[in-house]
């Protein structure tokens, strides 16, 4: 008999035993029973005899070995650990976020787009200069960052180099921010790769994601794999390459549930690993992470500020919108100079688009008469209305009521405020009748349709695009000449550090969306600040906003030149939360941890929990790795002790 160490996918501080009845290789998969429940678990280690202290009697056996499942392979196995270790998380919640193939697809799936065109990779001299580089970076296991404004033929370098390594017999994961960027890119890669393109996110069926980790499991042929940060979890041993498209977006952050990783940071903890695999980092607008890292020489940088098509930047033209109301030069959420803009471009032929940066009709509803404002119960955060589902929602965690017209309380008009994005399509439609306008925003959720509305607008089916931040994501549109911010506060003054940083990698990407090709475009703000920092910077250019970002985190000691750890308290009783934040809070304190807090987290309710937030910041140093487990030890006796085991979780690196 055998003894093992199983790891189960669900929150456990240690490893339970399990006997078997033969010796089996670490990884095997096993089906075992713990309180009542079946689970998968994955062999972690083996042991001829039973643990000390253990009796063999209470070891259960395991209830059956997968025999003809693949094998977690070390490198995985090791991964995860590192995972858990760093995102102070358990192994068990890693082990839950990995894709599972338990048995061979039953039949091959057909791909889902068009034949291939076997179109070529053409690099002009610049890009060929720059792909040298970086080849030979890649060749020594040397992790690069690709800085190359929009348009400036990044893509292309990311297939030249891909189409290398997997000539060498390996496979190449390229990993995009967002779902709806994949779209786009995936009938590109598929003209290049043809079969040897797969792609994986959540939007695809589970017989397809099952399909493609039984294949990276039990084949070697070399493949190009098109994901989210999820795919940093499928059978890595055969990758050669991760590329890391849009490496700054903060959508490679997993907030929920734990393991809560970055995708970016990720991919290169991987890399570590795997040994054989560096990774390509690319960015029109790099974090300040990674040019940090750069200057620690722990990458390459490479830089590449000439546009493929020789495009000049777009003009920026800043409205103010207080002063234009004033004047009464404001329709709406429209100022007039914008739409005499919009206007000049639609009869050119060309194509519009508009950034919200919110979606719905309106941003929540108030009672003209008494002021009242309908609020999630158990979010606290107001209710938006979503016109086109005729419901008031809270987009925190999905509670929705049927739309009123008078006020539950008094029984006055109840109006709607702010225009979201199905507001602006609104307005759009009567100030541009004889326009074709689409919208992307988060309320597409059927994928077909998110694929049609981006296929459509690429090929000139459409004049106006109305969406939220993920329009601005790395999106081809060859006759796109305008792009327009309809509300650019609503990006600015918010309580994060990284804010400016944030509105500043969007305002560079949407100006970068409309001027691709030879023709200069228009890149138009309106804003009630016009004079804000962010715009000094955006009109400066990105070497001093680096400059200027850079001095501001070393300044105020924020990352990269910090390290940040959130400790988040949750409760359905607010005094007993208030009592227990600040017991730990003290405790950290006598243990000398810099922190700030407790503070209200968010609107200091989700999902009918009280939230708060306790943060500590780390001097970047030796020492981090281990005040960093010491953290994790006082957390795990703080939660005993108090019998408050479910109501702490722990955020490594929050952005």
């Amino acid at each position: 008999m055998i003894f093992a160490q199983i790891i189960l996918p669900i929150k456990l501080d240690w490893l339970p035993h399990y006997s078997l009845p033969y010796e089996v290789c670490n990884g095997t998969l096993v089906e075992v029973n713990l309180a009542g429940r079946l689970y998968v678990g994955v062999v972690h280690s083996t042991c001829p005899n039973p643990p000390q202290g253990l009796p063999q009697e209470k070891i259960s056996p395991v209830v059956r070995i997968l025999e003809d499942a693949p094998i977690v392979t070390p490198g995985q196995i090791r991964f995860w650990e590192e995972m858990a270790e760093y995102y102070l998380c358990t192994l068990g919640e890693v082990y839950k976020a990995v894709p599972m193939a338990l048995e061979p697809p039953k039949r091959k799936l057909k791909k889902n787009i068009s034949t291939p065109r076997s179109e070529e990779i053409r690099l002009s001299p610049a890009q060929q200069q720059v792909e040298n580089g970086i080849w030979e970076a890649l060749s020594n296991k040397q992790s690069c960052l690709l800085e190359g404004v929009t348009g400036s033929g990044k893509t292309e370098i990311y297939l030249s180099i891909a189409k290398k390594i997997i000539e060498k017999g390996q496979s190449v994961l390229y990993m995009v921010p967002e779902i709806a960027l994949s779209r786009q890119l995936e009938e590109r890669l598929y003209n290049y790769f043809g079969d040897k393109l797969y792609c994986f996110h959540s939007k695809e069926t589970p017989a397809r994601r099952k399909n493609l980790v039984w294949r990276l499991s039990q084949e070697k042929e070399p493949t190009i794999v098109l994901g989210t940060r999820s795919a940093l979890f499928l059978p890595p041993e055969n990758f050669g390459l991760i590329i890391v498209d849009e490496e700054h977006d903060h959508s490679y952050k997993q907030e929920s549930p734990a393991p809560r990783y970055h995708g970016r940071d990720g991919a290169l903890m991987l890399s570590q690993i795997l040994k054989n695999c560096p990774v390509l980092l690319g960015s029109g607008t790099p974090s300040l992470e990674s040019l940090y890292n750069c200057e620690k020489g722990k990458m390459q940088h490479f830089i590449l500020r000439e546009k493929y098509h020789k495009a000049e930047p777009a003009d920026i033209l800043f409205i103010h919108t207080g002063q234009e109301a004033k004047k009464r030069g404001m329709r709406g959420s429209f100022s007039i100079k914008l739409i005499e803009r919009i206007h000049e471009c639609l009869q050119e032929k060309r194509q519009v688009m508009l950034l919200r940066s919110r979606k719905s009709y309106a941003l929540y509803i108030q009672c003209e008469d008494c002021g009242f404002v309908p609020k999630c119960s158990s979010c606290n955060l107001p209710l938006s209305y979503n016109k086109a589902a005729d419901k008031w929602v809270c987009y925190h965690c999905g509670q929705h009521k049927k739309h009123r017209n008078d006020c539950p309380h008094c029984g006055g008009k109840l109006k709607a405020m702010g225009g979201g994005t199905q507001k602006i399509e609104e307005e759009a439609r009567l100030l541009f009748p004889d326009a074709r306008i689409l919208r992307l925003d988060g309320d597409i959720s059927h994928v077909q349709e998110e694929r049609e509305i981006i296929e459509k607008f690429s090929q000139g089916e459409a004049d106006i695009l109305v969406g939220t931040q993920m329009v601005s994501k790395g999106f081809d549109f060859p006759l796109l000449k305008l792009v327009a911010v309809i509300d650019a506060d609503s990006l600015l003054n918010l309580q994060d550090f990284r804010a400016d940083e944030k509105a500043l990698q969007t305002f560079e990407q949407l100006r970068g969306r409309c001027s691709r090709r030879e023709e200069k475009g228009l890149f138009i703000i309106q804003s009630r600040q016009e004079n804000h920092p962010v715009f000094d910077c955006l009109t400066k250019g990105i070497d001093w906003q680096l400059t200027e970002r850079q001095q501001e985190r070393k300044d105020f000691s924020y990352p990269p030149y910090t390290r940040l750890i959130d400790i988040h308290l949750h409760d359905v009783q607010l005094e007993r939360l208030n009592e227990k934040s600040k017991k730990l809070a003290q405790i950290l304190q006598l243990n000398a941890f810099r922190i700030t807090g407790p503070y209200m987290y968010g609107s200091g309710k989700s999902k009918g929990y009280y939230t708060n937030c306790i943060r500590v910041d780390f001097p970047k140093n030796k020492e981090y790795k281990e005040r960093k487990k010491q953290l994790s030890a006082l957390l795990k006796a703080f939660c005993k002790q108090e019998k408050y085991i479910s109501q702490i979780y722990v955020n490594v690196d929050p952005l």
